[in-house]
């Protein structure tokens, strides 16, 4: 699940974002939706953002800017700029900026669907090269077990039991033990943890968050999420942050 967040002065506007952009049918949920430029530009120091629907004109902060202050705390993060103006300053900035895509007002739903699709394409792409991603070895045809790990890929920062999992699934614990093994040669713990590691570097790379927000986000207490960062990547997430810096 690829997160979004929604950024435009209209609320009506927004309604509309939410509903036209097939966010759910693609795999994608939006963790906000605000009015406010600097509401949006907190939550990117906080938490892990893939794509960010953006009004190139809004009172405040000018569109230019508001790109650059995206782009500083977040390097990776897909911008889409929806503009009511084909200014050519607009869209030159949207091209010295990295934007993924420049769409005018109104946008037609054909055109957010081809949005989302190739949103989704570069996406699953760039992911597909990690060396932490975790994919299934065997197609997986157990409906019930599908489900479940779509619901942990969905909600892994939680405190998730399996033995709950199961039941709210009802999956057999023992069976469930062995399509893991058999589908990602790992136990349940193990998978989850990659997830998290994932997503830890991520924030690591991509945003300003501190080691202990990074920690609670991903619900581990931050000695434990050091020493398991360290035992993935053989250095601490601190490290692994400078180093990232050093080469960009």
């Amino acid at each position: 699940m690829y997160n979004v967040i929604l950024v435009d002065d209209e609320a009506w506007s927004l309604n509309v974002s939410m509903k036209l952009f097939p966010w759910n049918e693609y795999g994608f949920e939006v963790r906000l939706a605000t009015t406010k430029q600097s509401e949006a530009l907190d939550y990117l120091d906080k938490a892990l953002v893939d794509v960010i629907l953006l009004d190139m004109c809004m009172p405040g902060i000018s569109g230019e800017k508001m790109l650059k202050e995206i782009r500083r705390r977040n390097k990776k993060v897909k911008i889409v700029v929806l503009s009511g103006y084909s200014i050519f300053e607009y869209a030159q900035s949207a091209i010295d900026y990295g934007v993924f895509s420049y769409c005018l007002k109104p946008i037609t739903e054909e055109k957010a669907q081809e949005v989302i699709i190739r949103l989704k394409e570069s996406l699953d792409k760039e992911n597909s090269v990690s060396d932490i991603i975790t994919k299934p070895e065997k197609e997986i045809e157990n409906r019930k077990f599908h489900q479940l790990i779509q619901y942990v890929e969905n909600h892994y920062t939680e405190r998730l039991y399996l033995n709950e999992l199961t039941e709210k699934f009802e999956l057999n614990l023992t069976y469930c033990c062995q399509l893991f093994k058999k589908h990602f040669n790992m136990g349940f713990n193990e998978y989850v943890t990659e997830m998290k590691m994932k997503a830890a570097v991520e924030l690591i790379k991509n945003t300003n968050m501190e080691m202990d927000e990074i920690a609670e986000y991903l619900n581990y207490e931050y000695v434990y999420f050091c020493k398991l960062f360290k035992k993935k990547f053989n250095k601490t997430p601190r490290q692994y942050r400078i180093d990232t810096l050093n080469k960009r």
